[in-house]
Formats: structure tokens, sequence, C-alpha cells
């Protein structure tokens, strides 16, 4: 009898369980919904970069002595997600150096139920700009740059004069330089003053071709800003205007009409027997000053 009772007891006492646990939610609404707005929220995570490369840019609503350290991790996956912007800490240091440690990026999941429509294909690009200042940096008396990412480090010397500045790397472990110039190709230079423009062509391509985004990773990459201050760089179909911030491109063209500086990829689509397909073209681009047509 006494084992009997003992049974019912336990059986009377789980089926009480979540009674009681409900009693808890009604005693606590706010956390429940709290938990259910949690629930609901979509992924995030932090994501660390191998690779960042590094430019000198100016844009047009900047002041004529500013211009921006442009940090950029290139062909982050595609996938169901959006990423933000990158991380990083800037501050100066005694002795004359300027330390920019990059924390990585973090992307978020995207809830959506039509994941062929709302998710990008596309590799993407994640990017942030250090403004900086020539007479600030001429007080400070910055002579380096020391960039950390996690365990590794690269150093930028840096040398300003009346008319621009340069950074040299000293070494390129993980932040690597984009769009080197200067006598031995080693060096990011940025000219105070008049913003010079180029203009890339891409002849071979089609007037339904979108090549829009590989042109500005091109330019990216490049050291190239987009033009928006000029009067003549009203975009065709296959000619894009930019601002050669360095003047890296148009001490290389010179005397002469244009210059072949790359290729850019194209996807364009062919039938066949099991559907249409992309076929890769490689498309040569072309710079010249924005006045010459090809």
């Amino acid at each position: 009898m006494k084992k009997a009772s003992l049974t019912l007891f336990i059986f009377t006492l789980f089926l009480a369980m979540p009674t009681i646990a409900n009693a808890q939610a009604a005693q606590n609404p706010a956390d429940a919904i709290r938990a259910q707005q949690q629930a609901s929220l979509p992924k995030t995570e932090q994501l660390n970069s191998k690779t960042v490369l590094v430019s000198l840019v100016h844009y047009s609503y900047m002041d004529p002595d500013q211009f921006a350290l442009k940090l950029r991790v290139p062909e982050v996956s595609a996938g169901c997600f959006t990423s933000g912007n990158l991380q990083y800490k800037a501050e100066y240091k005694a002795g004359g150096f300027m330390d920019i440690n990059v924390k990585g990026f973090r992307r978020t999941a995207v809830k959506t139920q039509n994941p062929s429509f709302d998710c990008n294909t596309r590799n993407q690009s994640v990017e942030s700009m250090i403004v900086l200042s020539a007479n600030d940096l001429r007080q400070k008396n910055i002579k380096q740059l020391r960039f950390k990412n996690g365990s590794k480090r690269d150093k930028y010397n840096v040398t300003i004069s009346d008319d621009k500045i340069i950074l040299q790397p000293e070494s390129m472990v993980t932040f690597i330089a984009q769009g080197l110039g200067g006598m031995n190709n080693n060096q990011l230079i940025h000219r105070f003053g008049k913003t010079r423009i180029v203009a890339l062509h891409v002849p071979m391509a089609n007037p339904n071709d979108d090549i829009h985004n590989a042109i500005r990773n091109f330019a990216a990459k490049n050291a190239l800003v987009p033009a928006t201050d000029s009067k003549n760089t009203k975009t065709k179909y296959n000619v894009f205007y930019y601002a050669d911030t360095n003047g890296k491109w148009l001490d290389q063209l010179g005397d002469q009409n244009h210059l072949e500086i790359g290729t850019i990829d194209l996807l364009r689509p062919y039938d066949t027997p099991q559907g249409q397909m992309g076929l890769p073209v490689p498309l040569k681009v072309f710079i010249t000053r924005p006045e010459t047509t090809l």
C-alpha cells in the first residue's frame, strides 16, 4: 500500500510540472517576451579576416588636406547573410606611432522563406575607412602606422610633404597595399590638391552586359574611387570615370593614348540541352584620360 501511494505521488508531481512551469512563465511575462524576441532575431557571428587590403583614397566631400585609409576584406563568401563594416580601433601613440587594430567583422543571417531571391549569390567585400588629416599627422609627428590583426603585424612608414603623403610598407603579411606606385613601385601615394580623373574602358562589353560590380571591384583593387566632382564623368555602359587619387595610373599613361591595365570576368549566358548556363568571358580594361575615346 505504501509503495502504491509513493508511485501515485510521483505521477501526480510529474503531471503538475507543466502547470508549475506555466505559472512561473505567467509570473514573468516580460522574461517570456524577451526570450521569444531573442529566438526570433537573425543569427549574428563574428568573423576574422586573414587578408586586409589597404589603399589611400580621397572623396569630393573631404577637405583638401584630408584623405582616407581604406581597409577592405576582399571576396567574402556569398550566402544568405549580410555583412557589417570592418571593425577596427585606431589610436595615436607616443613616439610618432598610430596603431590600427582590425577586429574582423560581423555577419547576420538573412531570415527568408525565399533564399533563391533574397540571398546574395555574389561574393561580397567588407570595408571601412579611417579619415585622416595631413595637418593632424604633422602636428602629432606620426612616422609609422602599426597594423594589427590578431597575432599578425605589419608596419607602414609615413612621409608627409607639402604636396603629398607617402606610406611605404616595411612588411605586408596581412595588410596588403593596393595601387602601389613610386619609382620602385613600393609606395602608397596620395597627392593633395586637384583630383585627377581617368576613364576605364571595356570596349568588348555589350550594352546588355552588367559589368558595374566587376568594374567597381577592379577599381577598388587599383586605388581608384568613383569620380563625382567632374563635369565629364557621365558613365556609359562600357566607360566609367574614376579619381586617380595617388596619380599612379596617369603617371604610367604618360603621353600614350591608352593603357591596358587588366581584365574583368563576365558570365555570358548561353543555351545548352540542359538549359541556360553562364560562360566566363574575360574582358580587357583600358585606362585613358577622360576626353579620350577608343
